[in-house]
């Protein structure tokens, strides 16, 4: 389900994003179903990180992508590993974000994964 928030954000339709975080947000209060919260939160992190605040986005997106290894959802995981390696650089933290890059590649590499969503 975060593949929805993370195809909007990568195709940088923010109006759009904010909406599908709103629905998720909703949903989530409304269900308790991990994929939805989980879901939700990635669309927070997102929204915040095209909002350029770097710092709530880093934090909402580590959430989630832990979330999902939590789980036992590596590909899932890696997926939003991806979107916080994005968010750690838009902070300055490019250390942090090489290292996010690579546990993601270390799961989707081997799958020969090109477009992660």
């Amino acid at each position: 389900m975060t593949a929805i928030p993370r195809t909007v954000a990568a195709a940088g339709e923010t109006e759009l994003l904010e909406r599908v975080s709103e629905l998720l947000t909703a949903q989530r209060e409304a269900a308790d179903a991990p994929r939805i919260a989980i879901a939700a939160t990635a669309a927070s992190g997102l929204v915040a990180l095209a909002a350029g605040r770097a710092t709530e986005a880093v934090e909402l997106l580590v959430v989630a992508a832990e979330w999902e290894r939590r789980l036992g959802w590596p590909y899932r995981a890696a997926c939003l590993d991806l979107d916080v390696a994005q968010a750690l650089t838009a902070a300055g933290a490019e250390r942090d974000a090489s290292a996010a890059r690579e546990r993601a590649t270390a799961v989707l590499a081997p799958l020969r994964c090109v477009n992660a969503y």
